[in-house]
C-alpha cells in the first residue's frame, strides 16, 4: 500500500480501508463536527503484548508475590518492573502445583498486569457516576447499557487476542458488556460519545479487523517521519501514542461510523501508560490519548456529564437528545503543528527526500 494511502483522505470511501470498517448502518454522520481531512504515514508496528494464562490457576502467597500491582497513577512504571519481579522467582514451585497436576518447578508462561488494588470498586464507583450523570442529562440512553459479561467470555477475549486486558477494563465488562446500537428516532440514544461500546464478541472481531489493516513500511514507520508530519499539520498527535494503523498492541473497544475508534493501547509511546485509552479518527489522521486508564476515562466522562447537567456551556460535551453525545468529545482540535512531549526533541525527516 503506498504511503499516501495508509490513512484515507475524505475522497476515498472509508469502507475501502481493509480491516478498519465495522459492520453497521452509517446514518449518524450528523454527530460529527466538520474537520479538514488529513493523512499520515504509518508506525513502527512493534508491540509488547502482555498475555495471561488461558485458565485461572491457584498460587500460594509466596509464589503470587511475584506479581507486582501497578497503580495507574504511576505512569513511569512499566511492564518491565513486573517482568523483573517475576523472573526473580522463576523456578520456585507453588505448593499448589501438586494439586493442579503441574510439574515441579513450572512457572506461569504469561504475566498478568495488575492496574491497582481495588480496581473493581473504583470502576463500579465511576460507572455509578456516569449512570447518575446520564440520568440527569440523557435518561433515555440508560437502557442501552448492557448487562454484565460472564467471566468465561472475558477470558475468551484474552485468549483469542493473546493479550492481558487491564484489570479495570475487565471489571468494567463485569458491569456493562458494551452498549446497545442506537438508531435515529428509536428513543434510545447512545450513552457514550460513540455509536456503541463493543461487547466481548465484538471486541474480538473488531480487533482482528484492526490488525488486518497493519502494513509496515520502513520508510514511513519512523518517529522522525511522524515529527515531520506533525510539523506540517497533516498528522495530529495528542499524547504519548504511536500513529500505527493496525498496531497489534491495541485492543479496539468501540467505534463511531467504523472510522473513529476507541482503543486500549498496550504498547504506548514513551511516557504513556499500558492500557491507556486512545481515540483514533482514521479519516482525519488524529490520535488522542483520552485518559491513562479505563477508570480515569469513565471518571473524566462522568465529570463532563455532571458539568453539562449544571451548565452545558461549561462542559466539553455536545449532546443530541435523539442520538447521544457527539463523538468529538475529548479531542484537541487546536493542536495542528504541535508535537507531543515524546516527539519534541526528535529530528524531523521528510520521507519524500
Amino acid at each position: 500500500m503506498p504511503p499516501s494511502t495508509r490513512i484515507a483522505l475524505s475522497a476515498a470511501p472509508s469502507h475501502a480501508l481493509r480491516g478498519l470498517r465495522t459492520v453497521g448502518p452509517f446514518a449518524r454522520w450528523g454527530r460529527r463536527a466538520p474537520i479538514t481531512p488529513r493523512w499520515c504515514g504509518g508506525g513502527d508496528g512493534r508491540a509488547l503484548i502482555a498475555a495471561r494464562p488461558a485458565r485461572r490457576r491457584h498460587y500460594e502467597p509466596e509464589t503470587f508475590s511475584c506479581i507486582v500491582a501497578i497503580r495507574v497513577a504511576s505512569v513511569k512504571r512499566s511492564i518491565a518492573i513486573c517482568e523483573s519481579a517475576f523472573s526473580a522467582v522463576q523456578g520456585r514451585p507453588s505448593s499448589a502445583s501438586s494439586n493442579t497436576g503441574e510439574k515441579k518447578g513450572t512457572t506461569m508462561s504469561r504475566l498478568r498486569v495488575v492496574t491497582g488494588i481495588g480496581a473493581d470498586e473504583r470502576v463500579r464507583e465511576a460507572w455509578m457516576r456516569v449512570e447518575g450523570g446520564l440520568g440527569r442529562v440523557l435518561p433515555a440512553s440508560l437502557p442501552q447499557l448492557a448487562a454484565p459479561a460472564e467471566l468465561p467470555a472475558i477470558d475468551a477475549v484474552e485468549v483469542a487476542l493473546a493479550v492481558s486486558l487491564p484489570e479495570d477494563f475487565r471489571a468494567s465488562l463485569r458491569i456493562h458488556d458494551g452498549t446497545g446500537w442506537p438508531h435515529s428516532g428509536s428513543g434510545q440514544p447512545s450513552p457514550v460519545p460513540l455509536d456503541h461500546l463493543y461487547d466481548t464478541d465484538q471486541i474480538i472481531k473488531a480487533t482482528r479487523m484492526w490488525r488486518d489493516g497493519y502494513h509496515p513500511e520502513p520508510d514511513w514507520d519512523d518517529p522522525q517521519v511522524w515529527a515531520h508530519l506533525v510539523d506540517k499539520g497533516t498528522l495530529l498527535l495528542n499524547g504519548p501514542v504511536r500513529p500505527v494503523v493496525g498496531a497489534p498492541g491495541a485492543v479496539v473497544v468501540g467505534d463511531m461510523n467504523g472510522d473513529v475508534h476507541w482503543l486500549l493501547d498496550l504498547d504506548p509511546a514513551p511516557g504513556g501508560t499500558p492500557g491507556q485509552v486512545v481515540r483514533v479518527d482514521i479519516e482525519c489522521a488524529s490520535w488522542d490519548v483520552l485518559a491513562p486508564s479505563w477508570t480515569q476515562l469513565l471518571v473524566r466522562y462522568a465529570e463532563d456529564l455532571e458539568l453539562f447537567a449544571a451548565d452545558p456551556d461549561s462542559s466539553t460535551l455536545t449532546i443530541d437528545q435523539d442520538l447521544g453525545p457527539e463523538c468529538e468529545w475529548g479531542v484537541s482540535l487546536d493542536l495542528g503543528g504541535t508535537r507531543p512531549a515524546w516527539l519534541r526533541d526528535v529530528q524531523a525527516r521528510d520521507p519524500h527526500q
